[in-house]
């Protein structure tokens, strides 16, 4: 939504009216912050578990919720004949999937690189 706000201002006004405006000023001052505040939420999380049941998590969550966003504040349309839901459905089932086998200690190394030779483990 920010970044269409200082699209428009851009468009406008050009690239120098994004500095000089509120409106521009306004977008590229949210832009900033947000951007900070996600890095640090992402960050925070990360160290709230295993990266490998949290990365998958916030993988997942990004497009949802930018789709969830683009729907609701920006009107977007999203297709929703019976291809697509069956397409989206798919993909969720893989997301989840990927998800527990990553979260699973047990699984053990997805695709493990043989040891090159005469290479050192370093410790």
């Amino acid at each position: 939504m920010l970044v269409d706000a200082a699209s428009d201002e851009t468009g406008k006004h050009g690239f120098h009216g994004l500095l000089t405006h509120g409106r521009g000023l306004v977008p590229l001052a949210g832009i900033a912050l947000l951007g900070i505040a996600g890095i640090i939420l992402t960050q925070m999380s990360f160290q709230l578990g295993e990266l490998g049941a949290t990365l998958p998590a916030n993988l997942a969550a990004d497009p949802l919720m930018g789709v969830a966003l683009g729907a609701v504040l920006l009107r977007e349309r999203i297709p929703v004949t019976t291809g697509h839901l069956i397409v989206y459905a798919l993909c969720l089932v893989v997301v989840v999937a990927g998800a527990i086998r990553l979260a699973d200690p047990t699984a053990g190394p997805i695709d493990p690189d043989p040891p090159s030779p005469g290479a050192r483990l370093a410790r």
